[in-house]
């Protein structure tokens, strides 16, 4: 039985930008939100020459897409400074059987079955709870290839996409 020990800490950017990879994800990146609002308040312009409602109707869901992009930064800044198990290192042990943690906020064993996905990207793994909760396990914490390699096969093995 392998098991693979961290200790990492989760800093506002790597909160951040973990957020914005899940968002891209699912096509509703900051960028991708930015350009459609904007596009849509363009429609909007044109559409109201030929019905003003219609032309308001859609100016005001763009500018509420574009609303929401904007605070999405403020969102995950006070999300982030709100949670307490953010404060200190994590501490993380991944085995066969369960996954133990130690947070700020306490300790914890799971099963692998707390989790129904996961996704890599260029720095993180995040391990999906459900369609919009995950932990964030930055490859950072991995010391060394064979490290990284070790986990992705771990999380492969006992998380099916």
């Amino acid at each position: 039985m392998k098991r693979i020990s961290l200790q990492y800490k989760i800093s506002l950017k790597d909160f951040k930008d973990a957020y914005e990879h899940h968002w891209k994800s699912k096509k509703l990146g900051t960028k991708a939100n930015i350009i459609t609002s904007m596009a849509g308040i363009l429609v909007a312009f044109v559409i109201s020459l030929y019905n003003v409602i219609a032309g308001v109707v859609v100016l005001s869901i763009s500018c509420i897409l574009f609303a929401i992009t904007l605070l999405r930064n403020f969102l995950y800044r006070k999300s982030y400074l709100d949670s307490p198990k953010f404060a200190k290192e994590i501490k993380v042990i991944f085995s066969d059987e369960t996954i133990q943690t130690e947070t700020a906020v306490g300790k914890s064993e799971l099963t692998w079955d707390i989790y129904s996905s996961f996704t890599e990207t260029k720095d993180y793994f995040l391990l999906y709870m459900s369609k919009n909760s995950f932990s964030i396990v930055p490859k950072s914490a991995l010391k060394n290839n064979e490290a990284l390699e070790d986990f992705r096969s771990l999380i492969k093995k006992k998380i099916k996409r």
